[in-house]
């Protein structure tokens, strides 16, 4: 079974980052708005060590594991 992280980044302020996706036919929920998230992959010790790295990834913001708070 595949498990899959989201993570939902609140300023300050309290506003919430979302993702719009590309219109690619062939990724999932193409041309909508989303967390920023993805595949937990073999590297990854823990779903916090994969919520880093998505965010990272996919939007260039670095946090440490403990500025994260697992949701389960």
């Amino acid at each position: 079974m595949r498990q899959y992280v989201g993570v939902i980044l609140i300023n300050s302020k309290g506003f919430v980052l979302a993702q719009h996706r590309d219109n690619n036919p062939e990724i999932i929920g193409p041309n909508t708005w989303c967390t920023v998230g993805g595949s937990v992959d073999g590297n990854d010790l823990s779903l916090k060590q994969a919520a880093k790295r998505e965010l990272e990834e996919e939007t260039g913001y670095k946090v440490r594991e403990g500025e994260l708070e697992l949701l389960v």
